[in-house]
């Protein structure tokens, strides 16, 4: 597949000649690469996943595994999938630096699909969790003592409940060092759900975070939270409402045994949750706004991560920071030179020493509308301003407001029997992006 990396190098403020920030976008005429989630492993190496229609693969999309180190060279890439569409959506590391990848392939029957891969690329395992009707992984985290990885998403296999036609909130757990053991429920709504986020905090607590359906129009933002050692008694279950569509993008666990969430519905919303008590914020006080990722720093500032689309239609990027008590300290806008141009978040990281934050997501600045995956690094200060290559990160000003909305009480059911574990016989390809330094900052 010709793949190309343009990496955009940009020398700090007071860094000298050595460039520490990047923005590196993977593109192809015809590849077109989309990137879902990002981490920084133990090493200060980033991992990010996705999709990528891939000639030299199975189907038309496969599911994509990119690592590049700090200073946004590629180490390698590859891809895995059957016949159909292939996709990973959430990834995760742990200590040894093994990658676990989570999201759905498809053959005639769309399965959950969780793959273990080595820092150097080498598959160590992987699984299928399939039904005779469709299933998904959206997130997945690892336990605090590194032996169970915990999923979530959505599934079609009802085998009673509320209403057997529409998707299960679903979640679940295996075992990290293979791939065995699979615990898995599904939580049944009047209308659709799915379970988008998962975290882990070192309390031994784990939060499942998504959307369920309450109506046919106004469905709820809704968080589960367990203990890691038994994921099926659940101690809290929130669902609130307030407006259509809304769902819980991402959720992070900072100190003070505060949780952050990014809700994204017709506006962009974030708030805190501790016990049972919710202190509810909006940003982007328009119609047009959408949250995708939240992460905290070890002192306790929270980054929220967002799109606003313009008014003519095009949408761009904003990272905002808050301290501990919800202070806005600093937001910020990445967009294209051109303004017409879309640069759309997927998540966002933090490095090892809280100095730099990491977003993925995709963008059309370079093919001219058709999308290409991007990753960029800036100082979790906010210093960065200026042009960089196809690139502009600006200053912004961000409103801020509270809001209410409706605690609604859990009619949910629990519902089904474990899925069916299985091993899958999928179709992988190596590629290289050649990557090249076109321009320091």
């Amino acid at each position: 597949m010709s793949l190309t990396s343009k990496l955009t190098t940009i020398a700090a403020a007071g860094a000298g000649s050595e460039p520490d920030l990047f923005i590196s976008s993977v593109r192809s005429t015809t590849s077109y690469p989309v990137f879902t989630d990002i981490d920084v492993d133990s090493s200060g190496d980033i991992v990010t996943v996705g999709v990528v229609n891939n000639p030299s693969g199975a189907g038309g999309s496969d599911a994509l595994i990119l690592k590049v180190d700090a200073s946004g060279s590629i180490l390698w890439s590859k891809t895995s999938g059957l016949t159909g569409t292939d996709v990973f959506n959430g990834v995760t590391t742990d200590s040894s630096d093994n990658i676990y990848a989570a999201g759905y392939i498809t053959d005639g029957v769309t399965k959950s699909y969780i793959q273990k891969v080595s820092a150097s690329g080498t598959i160590a395992w992987e699984k299928t969790i399939s039904s005779a009707r469709k299933s998904r992984l959206y997130d997945c985290d690892i336990s605090t003592d590194e032996n169970t990885l915990f999923f979530g998403g959505s599934s079609a296999q009802h085998n009673s409940g509320i209403n057997t036609s529409a998707d299960g909130f679903y979640w679940g757990k295996v075992n990290t060092s293979d791939g065995s053991s699979l615990v898995d429920y599904i939580e049944g709504f009047t209308y659709s759900q799915q379970c988008r986020c998962v975290a882990t905090d070192d309390d031994g607590s784990v939060v499942f975070g998504g959307i369920a359906g309450y109506t046919s129009t106004g469905n709820m933002d809704f968080f589960l939270r367990a203990s890691q050692s038994n994921i099926g008694s659940t101690t809290e279950v929130f669902p609130f409402g307030g407006q259509q569509s809304a769902y819980v993008a991402d959720v992070a666990h900072g100190p003070n045994n505060k949780t952050w969430a990014a809700v994204s519905g017709n506006r962009s919303w974030y708030f805190n949750m501790t016990n049972t008590t919710i202190n509810d914020d909006r940003i982007n006080n328009t119609s047009n706004g959408r949250a995708y990722g939240v992460v905290t720093d070890s002192l306790g500032n929270v980054y929220f991560l967002s799109y606003v689309t313009s008014p003519s239609g095009y949408r761009h990027t904003y990272i905002n920071k808050f301290d501990d008590s919800f202070n806005k300290l600093w937001s910020r806008k990445l967009r294209g030179v051109t303004t017409t141009y879309n640069v759309v978040p997927a998540r966002i990281a933090i490095s090892n020493d809280d100095q730099y934050l990491y977003v993925c997501g995709a963008e059309a600045v370079s093919l001219g509308g058709s999308f290409s995956g991007f990753i960029f690094k800036f100082p979790t200060d906010g210093s960065l301003t200026g042009t960089y290559g196809d690139f502009v990160y600006e200053d912004v000003f961000q409103n801020i407001g509270g809001t209410s909305r409706t605690n609604r009480t859990n009619i949910s059911t629990r519902i089904a029997a474990p899925l069916s574990l299985g091993t899958p016989s999928l179709t992988t390809a190596t590629f290289t992006p050649s990557s090249t330094n076109l321009e320091k900052g």
